[in-house]
């Protein structure tokens, strides 16, 4: 109950702060909840009221559900600091289901991105991006087998493209072959012109020319 550990004084107040707390009324349940500080200034459950309306929680339960740990909170650590044990177990449970929780949803964005990467890469950079992303979350459901899929993509993407490579190197140098090849070609027939134009000038003509 909200008023455990409370003086007689108190034990009003804080039923009031925590009604406040379960209707909304943040202003007003801080406002009592301060009223109770004034008469006990180490009172853990008027801590805990202020706490829940700077969250604007409506239930000690509720606390677990709220989006960030509030363990630096400056009403968390008071609450610590003049709790019993029973609500420093309470308060430091739901910090840590927060964070537990928290962690899931940032390995699970991380698995879904690094899926989402696998699933349409065709580069061996692309496969090895989601493995890296898979590696960072090791530990989160299938990731490592995960990881080693893509690393085994990555290898054979980059042996296809060393084979296409060298293919394409082989095809740049038979054509480079060719076309030396058809120069030679050329030259040779070229001189060969040369020479058949040069002996029937020089020599078969004027040979003809003298046996007339």
């Amino acid at each position: 109950p909200a008023a455990d550990g409370a003086t007689p004084g108190t034990a009003s107040l804080l039923r009031r702060a925590f009604m406040f707390l379960e209707d909304g009324d943040w202003h007003s349940a801080d406002e009592y909840c301060e009223k109770v500080l004034d008469i006990d200034p180490e009172n853990a459950e008027a801590y805990l009221g202020k706490l829940m309306a700077e969250l604007q929680v409506r239930t000690r339960n509720a606390l677990k559900n709220h989006p960030q740990p509030f363990d630096r909170n400056v009403n968390c650590q008071k609450v610590l600091r003049f709790g019993d044990a029973s609500l420093k177990a309470e308060i430091t449970d739901c910090n840590k289901y927060i964070k537990e929780q928290n962690e899931i949803a940032r390995m699970d964005g991380i698995y879904t991105n690094a899926s989402r990467i696998a699933s349409k890469a065709v580069t061996e950079e692309q496969f090895i991006q989601a493995k890296n992303l898979f590696e960072s979350i090791a530990h989160y459901k299938d990731a490592t087998a995960m990881a080693m899929k893509c690393a085994t993509k990555a290898a054979a993407e980059r042996q296809r493209c060393d084979q296409e490579a060298k293919k394409a190197r082989l095809e740049a140098e038979r054509k480079v072959q060719k076309k030396k090849k058809s120069i030679a070609i050329i030259t040779i027939v070229a001189i060969t012109c040369i020479a058949l134009f040069v002996l029937t000038t020089q020599v078969i003509i004027p040979s003809i020319n003298y046996n007339n």
